[in-house]
């Protein structure tokens, strides 16, 4: 495809982003900015049809998850035998993670096929459902902590200390290639940025929406699974580039 259909697409994007990355991230921008706008002049629809349980933000949210877990898996089968093995573990391993996050999403199918909670879920989830990041643990919720705090301080370490070093030191850079850490795009790095000051301070700061988490989530799995997608180290994926080791005669 030639250079002049990329740029058109989105010309405040770099050149060098694919087609797909900039039609992703033009879609992502329509559908976080209308969030935000809807949060803070409108709440209640915000509330209750933007964010809603099984809403159309909560869908792209399993979409993003299962696409990405199966770009993970996809890689690991094509480089099996050619990669290392703790490589291929890594990729194997964050698939599922991604699953799980698909699988929490969806209360693992509990709404879909409408079976009931045990007594454990009804008595200790917020939303009587059967998932882990509802739960309380006496008067706070695993939500809160693990995937919100957990999660933010996560990404905060990733951009601001990994990513640095993977650019200026070369032990760090062949530490992460091996163990098929992506490294995000400078576009990809900013927009998570984004995404945390446009939920965090502007949203917070101007509507008392209490599911602005939804926000995060769902901006914050389009942004991931481009970072998976198109990393700035992809060529540790490129078949071609790597060599199967050599046997000792």
């Amino acid at each position: 495809m030639g250079e002049n259909t990329v740029v058109t697409i989105n010309p405040t994007l770099p050149a060098n982003i694919s087609t797909f990355e900039k039609i992703v991230v033009s879609h992502l921008m329509v559908l976080f900015g209308l969030g935000m706008l809807l949060a803070i002049i409108n709440q209640p629809y915000f509330d209750q049809v933007y964010t809603v349980e099984d809403g159309v933000l909560e869908w792209l949210t399993v979409m993003m998850f299962g696409q990405t877990a199966t770009v993970c898996w996809m890689r690991a089968w094509r480089l099996r035998g050619v990669k290392p093995a703790h490589f291929i573990l890594v990729l194997c391993v964050t698939g599922f993670v991604f699953i799980f996050g698909l699988g929490e999403e969806l209360s693992w199918g509990q709404r879909l096929f409408d079976w009931e909670s045990s007594s454990f879920f009804v008595e200790n989830n917020a939303q009587g459902e059967s998932n882990l990041h509802n739960l309380i643990i006496g008067d706070e919720k695993v939500n809160k902590w693990v995937f919100g705090k957990g999660i933010a301080i996560f990404f905060i370490t990733y951009l601001a200390v990994l990513v640095p070093l993977y650019s200026k030191t070369n032990k760090v850079k062949a530490v992460v290639d091996r163990l098929a850490i992506p490294i995000p795009k400078p576009y990809q790095a900013w927009a998570l940025l984004g995404i945390l000051i446009g939920v965090e301070l502007i949203i917070k700061t101007f509507s008392e929406t209490l599911r602005r988490g939804e926000m995060t989530e769902f901006a914050a799995s389009v942004v991931v699974m481009l970072i998976v997608l198109f990393p700035k180290n992809a060529e540790m994926f490129n078949l071609n580039s790597v060599c199967k080791p050599q046997t000792q005669s």
